[in-house]
């Protein structure tokens, strides 16, 4: 279990990262912005690849999808100045207790 959450966290990051790449090469349009996003797409291509041997990928999809959220909208909030309302941050908690709840349902043996 530590495996997959460890992969979906560095997914995470690594989507969070690229996010901020395309954001920023599309207000400035610099080559090195293009190149790291490039970089950053096929670093999460083969890190993908590799969490696919420890877990099934709905359960690393899912688990990358609501950190790079909560990464996300922590992001536009410190460099962008976004200002999200208490109702989106009440669905990521929603989101995150799900995520933990099919994360621990996966550690268990399947019953049948």
């Amino acid at each position: 279990m530590a495996a997959i959450a460890g992969i979906t966290l560095v997914l995470a990051a690594v989507d969070v990262i690229e996010a901020i790449l395309a954001k920023e090469w599309s207000e400035r349009r610099s080559v090195w912005l293009l190149v790291g996003g490039v970089a950053a797409a096929i670093a999460l291509f083969a890190l993908f690849s590799v969490a696919m041997r420890y877990s099934d990928m709905s359960t690393v999809t899912l688990g990358w999808i609501v950190v790079m959220q909560v990464g996300l909208m922590v992001t536009e909030r410190v460099r962008y100045g976004v200002d999200h309302g208490l109702d989106r941050w009440a669905a990521v908690a929603g989101m995150v207790a799900l995520q933990a709840y099919l994360l621990f349902r996966a550690a268990e043996p399947a019953a049948g």
